[in-house]
């Protein structure tokens, strides 16, 4: 397309279009739509290894789609493939305005450019693939020392909450702050690996969600619905260095309800693989727990609130009614004795 044009390819999705089949006879016909030229290209290179589509005359075949004002030239597409040689999209490029095709030696070139492409991408994919495992490996080891914090924090807790007056919700505190601690640190790179991707465990894209449920209020709404790529487009969900930060700020304490936190277990699984968790995003995983923790200590904070609210109400009234009957009994008339 020419530079003015690019805006007009914005938001394209390559689909295969439905064929026909023995049952639907007025189903639509596969070719000669505005669609389908990218897959005749994906299967003459997967049936013939024909690296290169031609199409000399595009505006005389029916399957090219065009995005504008159809114009005289040809267009050419070639897949390229990852490390597995399974295809992994097409490029594709156009004389249209140019009234000619392209020459034996473009076409050369063209096949070379799209040799190239999947060998970066094959490159980029590799790069990703390592960082990713050693952010891991460190998150590992890294999750190891805070458990063993951990264990610390709980046992100076216990001690808090034995005292008379001492506060009760301390060890709940500790697994919060902790949960808290792991997430905080963390970047950007962290999540690259997982964005990356075509499309997560759906453990995985649940956890994610009920994250947003808790940080994200004006995605509550809508967010059980969103899918993989409409959950990576909007610009209202949380990600990388800006959620991890939010984590680390986030204050349960000051929450007047647990609304976020009823939305975020509903988004959940009820019988959550952790360890298949574990395996697909270990990041995933400490967001699991911090959802849990964070939630047990909101419930139980309200729920000691309201307590405390309904006790200061009985005092209260229990104050009013001894203020009412002293007032009464000051009051009252007394029989004097006389002699």
């Amino acid at each position: 397309a020419a530079a003015n044009e690019a805006d007009l390819l914005v938001g394209k999705q390559l689909l295969r279009p439905k064929g026909a089949s023995e049952d639907d006879e007025e189903a639509p016909p596969p070719r000669g739509f505005g669609e389908g030229v990218s897959f005749d290209a994906i299967d003459a290179f997967l049936n013939t290894t024909q690296p290169v589509m031609h199409v000399p005359c595009a505006v005389a075949n029916r399957s090219v789609k065009f995005f504008g004002i159809p114009r005289t030239g040809a267009f050419v597409c070639a897949p390229f493939v990852d490390a597995d040689g399974e295809i992994k999209g097409v490029i594709s490029a156009d004389t249209l305005g140019l009234d000619r095709p392209f020459t034996e030696e473009e076409l050369t070139l063209f096949e070379s450019v799209a040799t190239q492409v999947g060998e970066a991408c094959i490159r980029v994919e590799a790069a990703l693939g390592e960082e990713h495992l050693q952010l891991t490996a460190a998150l590992l080891t890294a999750n190891e020392e805070s458990q063993s914090d951990l264990k610390t924090r709980l046992e100076e807790a216990a001690t808090i909450e034995a005292e008379e007056g001492g506060d009760k919700l301390a060890s709940l505190k500790a697994k919060w702050q902790r949960a808290t601690e792991d997430l905080g640190v963390l970047t950007d790179a962290h999540l690259t690996y997982l964005f990356s991707r075509r499309a997560p465990t759906p453990e995985v894209l649940a956890v994610l969600k009920a994250v947003q449920a808790v940080l994200v209020p004006p995605l509550r709404a809508s967010i059980e619905t969103l899918t993989w790529d409409a959950f990576k487009a909007s610009t209202k969900v949380l990600r990388g260095s800006a959620l991890f930060a939010k984590i680390g700020a986030y204050d349960v304490m000051a929450e007047t309800s647990a609304e976020g936190f009823d939305k975020a277990i509903a988004l959940l699984p009820e019988e959550m693989d952790e360890e298949a968790l574990k395996k697909a995003s270990f990041v995933c995983f400490l967001m699991l727990q911090w959802v849990r923790e964070t939630r047990a200590l909101c419930v139980a904070k309200l729920q000691k609130e309201e307590e405390e609210a309904a006790a200061a109400a009985e005092a209260a009234a229990a104050a009013e009614a001894a203020a009412a009957a002293a007032a009464e009994a000051e009051g009252a008339p007394t029989d004097e004795v006389t002699d």
